[in-house]
């Protein structure tokens, strides 16, 4: 993902296999007769910062307007507010002018469908040869786009560890369907090659593959480069995914906190004739999980010059972040209401000087509560003045 700088970078590193470890409760979702899973979510993103090096400019990562054969996504803003600009017309962007004290924040209506894909899950765990007899019919264009050259280490490590995996397991990849090959590479990645360690800074391809740990985005990157080993065709999708998942995520001076989503990476294959499927063995997304799809790519590492970014712009910038996912629409008010509310305590419990913090009162929110104290007081004071008229005059 580019850096701009913009949240497209910070959030999807954050994820954790917390959100596939943790006992949630599955959520039941309306199915279409053609085997399609419906969902209408709502998303706000707010920002608020408390202290910035110089006036920077960066771009909320919301769900897009999105479509491939086997899920489409329609994204629709319906509120903004604070110091915030959306640019564009079909996928907008929506800008955030950061400052001290400056606050910004995005509510997103989004409707997801997307094919259901458990059955083809349960059943290609033990066929090795399932959909094999449609390998040749992957389109010009999916070909061309999304098999890329594999990263060397990749390569020469970690597919020849793959297939000795597989050979323990009884199978072996001259004869298996390339869906057999992309299920259990994503096996093999996310379950036996890396092992989970949650980190807000990114790593390299050449530190995940040597040291064999990594997150989500980590884990897709080498998912991808292994699946175009074998010619399959594949890209690392982006978004949020939709579980009971709340907790709050240090990133340098900054704090990101997620209510009922978890922020994920993950792979997805083109695998004929179902078309594009999700291999998130992770948390599910487009499985059985709902995702609010922010973005794709394509590329296989991120670069050390990127992750440098990344750090300097987290050490420079103090900012709090509350995004939240609703399956039942509550008013916009109460959304933004809640959000408030949360940056406060958060606000509370941050370490700043108290400079910074006498500066939070330029928000409206806190104005709201400075003045709402004051009204307290006057009205008191009021009630103090009758009360000792009354006394007066009774006298």
């Amino acid at each position: 993902m580019e850096f701009k700088p913009s949240r497209t970078c910070f959030v999807v590193v954050l994820v954790t296999i917390l959100i596939i470890n943790m006992s949630f409760n599955a959520v039941t979702y309306g199915f279409d007769n053609d085997g399609y899973v419906n969902v209408e979510l709502y998303m706000i993103d707010y920002i608020f910062t408390m202290e910035v090096k110089g006036d920077v400019e960066i771009y909320f990562d919301i769900p897009v307007n999105y479509s491939d054969n086997s899920l489409t996504q329609y994204s629709y803003i319906v509120e903004t507010g604070g110091n915030v600009e959306v640019i564009g017309n079909n996928n907008v962007e929506v800008k955030y002018s950061m400052f001290n004290g400056s606050y910004g924040y995005v509510i997103v209506k989004v409707n997801v469908k997307y094919i259901n894909i458990t059955n083809f899950i349960m059943n290609i765990e033990n066929n090795p040869l399932m959909f094999k007899e449609y390998e040749d019919d992957v389109p010009r264009d999916v070909r061309s786009n999304y098999i890329g050259k594999p990263n060397r280490l990749v390569v020469d490590i970690v597919k020849g560890e793959f297939e000795a995996w597989l050979n323990r397991s009884g199978y072996s990849v001259v004869n298996a369907s390339k869906a057999f090959i992309a299920f259990q590479a994503a096996n093999f990645i996310y379950k036996h090659f890396i092992s989970y360690n949650a980190s807000a800074i990114p790593r390299t391809l050449e530190d995940v593959v040597e040291m064999r740990v990594g997150d989500c985005d980590d884990m897709s990157r080498v998912l991808l480069n292994l699946l175009w080993c074998y010619g399959v065709p594949a890209k690392i999708e982006y978004g949020y995914v939709y579980v009971p998942l709340n907790i709050t995520l240090p990133v340098r001076r900054a704090h990101v906190i997620f209510k009922d989503n978890g922020p994920h990476a993950y792979v997805v294959a083109y695998i004929p004739p179902i078309g594009w499927v999700s291999l998130d063995l992770l948390a599910g997304a487009r499985i059985f999980r709902p995702v609010l799809v922010t973005g794709y790519t394509v590329q296989g590492e991120v670069k050390r010059e990127a992750i440098e970014g990344f750090i300097e712009f987290h050490e420079e910038h103090a900012y709090i972040e509350y995004v939240a996912v609703y399956s039942k629409p509550k008013s916009y008010n109460e959304m933004v209401s809640e959000a408030e509310n949360t940056i406060l305590k958060q606000l509370n419990m941050t370490e700043l000087p108290i400079s910074c913090k006498i500066k939070t009162l330029t928000t409206h929110f806190q104005k709201a509560m400075y003045y709402y104290r004051m009204m307290l007081a006057i009205i008191l004071a009021i009630l103090i003045v009758i009360a000792i008229v009354l006394v007066l005059v009774k006298k």
